[in-house]
């Protein structure tokens, strides 16, 4: 009994490639505030699934989750989720603890079985895609995932997102998996922590919060504005952005469109506790 690992759902046969395959982590975040104490669906997958799966019917979800994930929820986003394992264990989860203001907050981070994923589990209809995007997840993972991708997909092009953490903590292997993208995603948090040289080779999407994003890339550069929204809980915005504008462009929508609508959706994103306001239910 030596099947640790399985199917999060049956194989398929004559299954399409995705328009763009995601990889992070699937998971769950708990959420205290004041007035509010809630678990919800989450992870940097899980975002950006649900970002993407506004703008393309054909996303592929790319990740592992523990015997306590709920896959029938997963489901709601209509994505392809042949990529995603299930092994014995717990699920990666994200404890978000706010002060009584309601602004400040500390984040611990479970890993759960996140470290049993392997690019052995790649579906191979997913290596027939052109699209990846490597959500915020641990950097040797992304590293492994990106590296993969590279050697086996020749003209795949590749979005990555991390946070501060990482590129304080552990920079070189961040800066590796970056150095391998085509397109990187960061916020104001984390530019100045980013190496010069990657700025200056690789396209990127500079997220700026309520403020909006920046892209730049191919010698051209330009900015969308975020709308004025009031903003509740922003779990999982930046995600919801990074999905959303590389679904756009994986299925052939300008870059500058693309930008103006990923940051609306993520800005919608911020107006309550939880996505499910966003998520469109194909079932």
């Amino acid at each position: 009994m030596n099947r640790m690992v399985q199917r999060a759902e049956p194989m398929e046969e004559a299954r399409k490639a995705p328009e763009l395959v995601i990889f992070g982590d699937l998971g769950y975040d708990e959420l205290h505030a004041p007035k509010i104490d809630m678990k919800t669906q989450g992870g940097s997958a899980y975002y950006a699934a649900a970002g993407a799966s506004r703008f393309s019917d054909r996303v592929g979800l790319l990740s592992i989750v523990g015997s306590d994930y709920d896959i029938g929820k997963l489901a709601l986003l209509g994505v392809d989720m042949e990529g995603v394992q299930t092994s014995q264990g717990s699920s990666f989860l994200c404890v978000c603890k706010y002060a009584p203001d309601g602004y400040r907050r500390n984040i611990e981070l479970f890993p759960g079985v996140r470290e049993k994923f392997s690019v052995r589990m790649i579906p191979e209809h997913y290596l027939k895609s052109k699209y990846y995007y490597i959500a915020t997840t641990d950097p040797k993972k992304q590293s492994d995932v990106a590296s993969y991708i590279r050697s086996v997909v020749k003209d795949a092009v590749i979005g990555i997102d991390t946070v501060k953490e990482y590129l304080v903590n552990r920079h070189a292997e961040i800066s590796a998996a970056m150095a391998i993208a085509d397109l990187l995603f960061f916020d104001m948090n984390e530019f100045g922590f980013i190496d010069k040289q990657l700025l200056e080779s690789k396209a990127f999407v500079y997220k700026l919060g309520r403020y909006g994003a920046v892209y730049s890339g191919k010698g051209t550069a330009f900015y969308a504005k975020a709308p004025s929204v009031k903003s509740v809980e922003k779990s999982g915005s930046g995600d919801i952005l990074g999905g959303a504008f590389m679904a756009q462009i994986a299925a052939g929508i300008a870059p500058k469109l693309a930008l103006k609508n990923a940051v609306e959706l993520a800005s919608m994103s911020v107006t309550a506790f939880g996505i499910d306001h966003i998520i469109r239910n194909r079932t």
